[in-house]
């Protein structure tokens, strides 16, 4: 997308795999240096998730104190730049600023995969609904109905993999095709989007390969 990271002033987490917050970190720490045209954030972090949010931001800055200690000194990195202000809760108006709402909600990702959260977007009218990672689950029923835009995961793999043990865990902690177009068929948006998408490539006896997009 282009989009220096500096410019990034707010992020919102879904859940806490770490395939959901590998390179946050490169958000957070890279976003503040003082090269304006791919950083130079000038202000707080703004990080926004389920419970469990401000121990990832406390944790981060905890974690580079030194790096942080070091770039302020050396680099002249402002102070103010370098925190992560936190905002946490399960569900409810999250965020509201100049006519932007965003709403959190629980979603179900597996019985032991807690918190995991979707996100409803809403601005001059229009709606923006994004399911996170989950199985079927009526709270995106609830928060997706008639919105403008359905952003839903789905979970498949080839035929062929699907009597191996590995695929069978994976495929239990997302949406089938089948369920997804349940969603869409209960909610009608006026647009609706499958994510992650599962990619075919070539397989060996060994391993297959799967890729699906990681969205904080």
């Amino acid at each position: 997308m282009h989009i220096p990271l500096g410019k990034i002033d707010g992020v919102f987490l879904t859940h806490f795999h770490s395939d959901h917050l590998n390179e946050f970190d490169d958000v957070y720490l890279t976003g503040y240096l003082p090269v304006k045209s791919f950083a130079g954030r000038e202000k707080p972090l703004a990080l926004f998730g389920p419970v469990g949010t401000k121990h990832i931001a406390e944790g981060l800055q905890n974690t580079f104190k030194v790096d942080i200690a070091t770039r302020i000194l050396d680099e002249g990195v402002s102070e103010e730049a370098t925190k992560i202000v936190a905002t946490e809760m399960d569900e409810g108006v999250i965020f509201e600023q100049n006519g932007v709402k965003v709403t959190i909600f629980p979603v179900l990702h597996g019985e032991k995969i807690k918190p995991s959260v979707g996100y409803r977007i809403d601005y001059k009218g229009h709606s923006v609904a994004f399911s996170g990672d989950t199985k079927y689950d009526q709270n995106v029923i609830k928060y997706g109905m008639g919105v403008d835009l359905l952003i839903h995961e789905v979970g498949a793999a080839p035929e062929d993999a699907m009597s191996r043990p590995v695929f069978q865990r994976i495929l239990a902690h997302h949406t089938s095709p089948e369920d997804v177009g349940r969603v869409f068929a209960e909610t009608q948006p006026k647009l609706a989007i499958y994510s992650p998408a599962w990619r075919k490539c070539p397989l060996n006896t060994s391993r297959v390969c799967i890729s699906h997009a990681h969205n904080l």
